[in-house]
């Protein structure tokens, strides 16, 4: 009663697309608000022209690169504001409050309306490590955002005492955004490091001239504004050349050079990377040069982290466009897009799947890099389900010197996992349980799958993962379901030598 009422009062003030859209979204969601008032602020607050063009909106962290602990800050006004200002203390009652400002830049979308916003960037460096901030963001004169906190990054040692602890999904839009509610109260229990989101935004950036992006930035605030939000891209950011996706964030060390496309950084026991795997599907963005220097840098990455392995023993790899897929083709090989990914093979596509070969005499074989410097586990988004792999590599399946379906225990080669069910548009919606369980037989390096093309009255799963590094030689990977608001699928990852996968030859059980 209280949302048809909601809709009643809101029409006249609100377009009825909004209301409509927000009030399916709230059904959906499940979400804790009582009464009218409680959704009537949360469907204003969505709407852009409810707030003062110099009003702070869009507020994201993502980790900075300072010697010392340090974050990154970011937001957008729809005009210039005099400064660019983080206002910032240790969390608490009457905590004295340090200011760091920084800058902003314009940015013009590049649909018929040419609509402009204000992009701002503030750097917090020789932060606390560990220690839980306030801050806000904006300006006295323009105006100052909500109030927000994070945790800065914990120092290696903490972590070792402790755990390292990640969420991750890829594919979320702003319909069908049905793990959104979950995801924010795992943020909001402050238990997580970071969170990792390997490509397609918003569905897209630049829809309705850019107001589609700002949308979906506003409903991500709840988990971005509190924890770092690290991305890599996909093909629904490739509109305008990615510039939506270049501007709307600020990676670290690389990803300021790449303008955030690849880049790498380290946390605790893990050394963590993202990389474009675009580059091999956008021949108008990125050209032969572009792929060679980025699979340079790759290498040149993986060597160094294989140096550091004594400090650092876990490598995590994440982008957009798996590998290995859940059914196989003729030849019971994955289809083309996914080799294409796999041994890089520069492309063109005439949709989001129908990618052709061009035929080139280079290619850029990233399966090998990580078979060669050890990759322990990599993750993707693209395919819409969740799909798990056996540790695989050249379609060969290396289980190593024990494996289950919880354990995979000294694997020979990298676990691959398809994250992709953050919630898409297009995204199947039925009353059945999702298909569930194992894969086809003519593709043996798949485990499992939840998701995987539901027919009839089946339901598309909605998930979301955790990823635990436990200390140097355990990984526990968890998938949690927005459906059946349970843990889908766990396994853990026990190496107790880190490595490329080489030395594995006397151990590896090849399939």
């Amino acid at each position: 009663q209280d949302l048809k009422l909601l809709e009643r009062l809101t029409l006249f003030v609100l377009p009825k697309s909004l209301v409509i859209r927000h009030t399916m979204s709230a059904r959906r969601w499940g979400w804790q608000l009582h009464g009218v008032g409680a959704l009537l602020v949360s469907v204003v607050t969505l709407c852009s022209s409810e707030i003062p063009p110099s009003k702070p909106q869009q507020v994201h962290l993502a980790l900075g690169d300072g010697e010392a602990a340090s974050m990154t800050v970011m937001w957008s006004t729809k005009v210039p504001t005099q400064t660019s200002t983080v206002e910032y203390g240790p969390f608490g009652a009457g905590a004295p409050r340090a200011t760091a400002a920084g800058s902003q830049r314009n940015f013009t979308d590049g649909g018929p309306k040419k609509a402009t916003q204000v992009m701002h960037t503030v750097l917090l460096s020789k932060l606390v490590p560990g220690q839980k901030y306030a801050y806000r963001v904006g300006d006295g004169v323009g105006g100052w955002s909500d109030n927000f906190s994070f945790t800065a990054p914990r120092d290696a040692e903490a972590i070792a005492g402790d755990k390292l602890r990640l969420l991750a999904y890829c594919d979320m839009g702003t319909v069908n955004e049905l793990t959104l509610s979950d995801v924010t109260a795992d943020v909001q229990s402050h238990f997580y490091d970071m969170l990792l989101h390997c490509g397609d935004f918003a569905y897209d950036f630049d829809t309705d001239n850019g107001e589609n992006g700002d949308q979906w930035m506003r409903s991500i605030e709840p988990i971005a504004a509190y924890l770092p939000y690290m991305v890599s891209a996909g093909n629904h950011e490739e509109h305008y050349n990615f510039s939506h996706y270049r501007a709307r964030f600020t990676m670290p060390f690389q990803g300021r050079r790449t303008s955030n496309h690849y880049y790498s950084f380290d946390m605790g026991p893990a050394h963590i990377i993202a990389y474009n795997t675009e580059a091999f599907f956008f021949p108008e963005n990125f050209d032969a040069a572009y792929m060679s220097a980025m699979y340079s840098w790759l290498e040149q990455d993986l060597i160094a982290a294989n140096k550091n392995r004594d400090k650092v023993p876990w490598i995590i790899v994440h982008g957009h466009r798996p590998m290995y897929c859940v059914v196989a083709g003729p030849g019971s090989r994955c289809d083309g897009e996914h080799e294409q990914s796999r041994r890089g093979i520069p492309s063109s596509c005439s949709s989001g799947h129908e990618c052709a070969a061009l035929g080139t005499a280079t290619n850029f074989p990233v399966e090998d890099l990580f078979f060669q410097y050890g990759v322990d586990l990599a993750f993707f988004g693209h395919v819409h389900d969740y799909e798990r792999f056996f540790p695989v590599y050249n379609e060969s399946v290396r289980n190593g010197t024990r494996t289950s379906m919880e354990l995979y225990f000294e694997p020979a080669a990298t676990v691959h996992v398809t994250t992709g069910s953050g919630g898409n548009p297009e995204m199947k919606r039925g009353d059945a349980p999702p298909p569930q369980g194992t894969c086809g037989r003519d593709s043996p390096w798949c485990a499992f799958q939840s998701g995987y093309f539901p027919k009839d009255a089946q339901t598309a799963d909605f998930t979301y993962s955790r990823i635990t590094v436990h200390n140097r030689t355990h990984l526990q990977w968890e998938q949690w379901s927005s459906i059946s608001h349970s843990i889908i699928d766990r396994f853990m990852i026990v190496q107790p030598k880190h490595g490329p996968f080489a030395s594995h030859e006397d151990v590896g059980i090849v399939v």
